[in-house]
């Protein structure tokens, strides 16, 4: 894939991340418990947003998005600013709700907006533009949530966001940015009704399995090795993500497909089995944003984003699925975002537009 620009180091200037805490933060320290989903996705999640230079010289987005995150967005989402745990009596992870903090950071570039190129292709490099949660020692010392606010030469700008998954799957974290963007215009919260209670979906102990599921016996080899790899996540000793779900592999290519309608019917009758659009595109675990906001309208006060959207995963043979293929909106198709090898992504290649 041709890129205008790949960020390298010297290209972007970090200053020192600040803690960011709740003022109002639950006393006594409250433990949230996260479900079996939850226990198997706690990777983070990084998004990031561009904007052309404000109209305005003078305003300050980091200024205005500092306070406004410290003053105002972490008293509902206090628990932002908690700390994954794990449970040694249980063997499970927990949301320590203890005001460790989020990392907010402000950085500057050399570049200009324009140099990236075409802002919605896979870019690896633009991990420089994210303040990432990898690299701490333990779990109570992994932030959950990052900000970063990267000014460009042109004076546009860019805010990267990382949120864990088994805290806030998309749907929440798109909720989360609209809030923030609302208070940021100065018209307080878009959602108010927030809810953190997970026991309803809290697995039962001892377990009582009343149906038969044969999906699961179906994808028994998948899961045994999936579980290998996670459960030294889960480990007492083992304090942040296996490779596999928080660094980029260095030997994946990225790629960003586009799907209409009329290609995915395609793909479903040239199918060796019947199948579903669903599983027309992926037989390997995904993340889907169907929440219809997944980033052109989010407004900080400077206007609407010249682009918004995920940063490119490096997860082994990780798909994501965005809605619109081809810029043509919910109702056309769909954009594939996928990481593979460089031999697999040509299998891949390969045998999806041959069928074309």
């Amino acid at each position: 894939m041709e890129l205008s620009c790949l960020i390298v180091d010297l290209d972007v200037k970090r200053e020192a991340p600040i803690t960011l805490l709740s003022p109002e933060n639950p006393t006594p320290i409250e433990t949230v418990c996260l479900s079996n989903i939850d226990q198997t996705v706690a990777f983070p999640v990084e998004t990031i947003f561009f904007y052309d230079a404000p109209p305005v010289k003078t305003l300050d987005i980091v200024e205005i998005l500092k306070r406004s995150v410290s003053d105002v967005l972490l008293i509902p989402y206090y628990f932002m600013a908690g700390r994954l745990d794990f449970n040694v009596e249980t063997k499970r992870l927990e949301l320590l709700c203890n005001n460790a903090g989020i990392l907010f950071a402000s950085a500057t570039s050399r570049l200009k907006l324009e140099e990236l190129g075409n802002l919605s292709l896979p870019n690896p490099s633009f991990r420089h533009l994210i303040l990432q949660t990898d690299g701490f020692k333990s779990l109570r010392e992994t932030p959950v949530f990052t900000i970063q606010v990267t000014r460009f030469k042109c004076g546009g700008f860019s805010i990267g966001f990382v949120t864990n998954h088994s805290i806030m799957d998309g749907r929440s974290a798109a909720e989360m940015f609209e809030n923030l963007a609302a208070i940021c215009r100065g018209e307080g919260m878009k959602y108010k009704n927030l809810n953190n209670d997970r026991s309803c979906i809290k697995a039962r102990d001892p377990p009582r399995i009343m149906f038969d599921h044969p999906e699961y016996t179906k994808l028994a080899e998948y899961t045994t090795s999936f579980s290998t790899s996670s459960s030294s996540f889960t480990s007492p000793l083992q304090s942040t993500p296996p490779i596999s779900l928080s660094k980029p592999l260095k030997n994946n290519i990225f790629e960003m497909l586009s799907f209409t309608s009329d290609m995915i019917e395609c793909l479903k009758e040239k199918a060796t089995n019947k199948c579903s659009t669903f599983e027309s595109h992926c037989c390997s675990p995904l993340d889907i944003k169907n929440k219809s906001t997944s980033f052109h309208e989010l407004d900080f006060g400077c206007g609407k984003p010249v682009y918004g959207g995920p940063v490119v995963s490096g997860m082994d043979e990780f798909v994501l699925l965005l809605s619109g293929g081809n810029g043509m909106g919910m109702r056309g198709g769909i954009s594939v975002s996928i990481a593979l090898e460089q031999e697999k992504m040509e299998k891949f290649l390969s045998h999806v537009f041959d069928y074309m």
